[in-house]
């Protein structure tokens, strides 16, 4: 739902540009770049946010950014043969060689801003939305074995799809919390099931340490830690987590 209506609200700027350049009006074309220049700014204003209140970093991880630029720069390839071949195959009486290259540059460096800054936008506003879930479900005192380390699952849906969403996995985070009154090292094993209690499989933690009365993700083995943090789930399935049961090894730090 995040994804979409970043979405939804970047097209809107896009369309009153494009509408302009269609209609050759330049009232259209200034409110569209004015509105354009503004949402950018405005996206900017929400990184500081997530970045100065949950520590998200401001950037894409390297892994996704390489994956980025690669795309970027096999569109800009094909976007400057495709320039080229019109202009040698099109006849000199249609041609329109500096419109074609300012339409392309547009989209070029609009896919950019989609790319680095408005699709993260939507990752983090999730994630973020999450972290507010986990911590007024920490909040309630319940489900706490024996006044140490308490495990819940606050999340488990498939990723955003458009289409063919039949195999789409399921994303799982779980987060753990430290209810001692000094640092721990936690080592989890969760052991997950579906709506129908058939076992899903079993996950196992990395080892982490927890100040006192600190929450933080569940991070295993399965996690993919070369994604950006908002998109780091403690693993994926095949069908939605209902159940869960768990385990933990915890000692106080020294």
């Amino acid at each position: 739902m995040e994804m979409f209506i970043v979405c939804l609200f970047s097209s809107v700027p896009l369309l009153l540009l494009v509408f302009g350049f269609m209609r050759s009006s330049r009232v259209l074309k200034r409110i569209g770049l004015l509105s354009y220049i503004a949402m950018v700014g405005i996206v900017f204003a929400v990184h500081w946010y997530f970045h100065s209140v949950y520590g998200f970093p401001f950037f894409l991880s390297l892994q996704e950014s390489a994956v980025a630029i690669v795309v970027l720069f096999l569109m800009g390839v094909f976007f400057l043969l495709s320039v080229i071949i019109a202009h040698f195959k099109t006849p000199k009486s249609v041609r329109n060689t500096k419109a074609v290259s300012l339409f392309l540059l547009a989209l070029f460096a609009h896919v950019s801003v989609l790319c680095f800054f408005l699709f993260p936008v939507g990752g983090k506003w999730e994630y973020a939305n999450l972290l507010n879930r986990a911590a007024k479900v920490f909040e309630k005192e319940e489900n706490i074995r024996d006044g140490k380390i308490r495990v819940e699952l606050v999340f488990s849906a498939p990723r955003p799809c458009w289409r063919n969403c039949s195999d789409q996995d399921y994303r799982n985070l779980f987060m753990v919390k430290n209810y001692t009154n000094q640092p721990m090292h936690v080592q989890l094993k969760i052991e997950v099931f579906n709506a129908r209690k058939e076992p899903l499989g079993h996950i196992e933690s990395l080892e982490t340490i927890l100040q006192p009365g600190e929450y933080r993700p569940v991070i295993a083995k399965e996690t993919n830690e070369e994604h950006s943090v908002w998109d780091q789930w403690t693993f994926t399935s095949d069908e939605q987590v209902a159940y869960f049961r768990y385990w933990y090894d915890a000692r106080p730090e020294r």
